[in-house]
């Protein structure tokens, strides 16, 4: 037996490994869709922006008219929903209800300036609170986005 013949066999066994964990990792559940992907319709046109008329709406001619206005508005809402197979489970979260109280967020970068000084190694958490909400008002809440610039730059996401 040649001394490459056992390295060799090494090699088919380890591509036959790789395809079959290619294969069964794109066949997975996991990586389909939880939402129906054909509209309600039966047309495949969601990734296609409504006309403007399907989604400017002009005020109401005279106050009089507000209230037939307003009931239009709530069935185009209604009717949109049905479309889009609008599920709201994740907003009536209770662990999540906090959020629907939120007036003001800022998002800032996990090494901004405002937020963490490179000289001192250290985060200054009241420096930028207190400097932004000079600039902004009352803050309800942060978003430190860790992973920023570097979103969209590969496929991961």
């Amino acid at each position: 037996m040649s001394p490459h013949r056992p390295r060799k066999i090494c090699r088919v066994v380890a591509l036959v490994n790789l395809v079959l964990l290619v294969v069964s990792t794109a066949s997975s559940d996991e990586w389909k869709a939880s939402h129906g992907l054909v509209p309600v319709t039966g047309v495949m046109n969601l990734t296609e922006p409504p006309p403007p008329s399907e989604v400017f709406f002009s005020g109401p001619d005279s106050p009089s008219q507000a209230a037939g206005w307003i009931d239009g508005l709530k069935a185009w809402r209604a009717d949109r929903r049905v479309r889009l197979r609008y599920d709201d489970t994740q907003y009536e979260r209770a662990d999540l209800e906090w959020t629907q109280h939120i007036f003001l967020q800022v998002q800032v970068p996990i090494w901004d300036r405002s937020l963490y000084d490179p000289e001192k190694g250290k985060y200054t958490v009241d420096r930028f609170l207190n400097e932004t909400e000079q600039r902004l008002g009352k803050i309800d809440a942060v978003l430190i986005w860790h992973v920023y610039p570097n979103l969209g730059i590969d496929d991961r996401n």
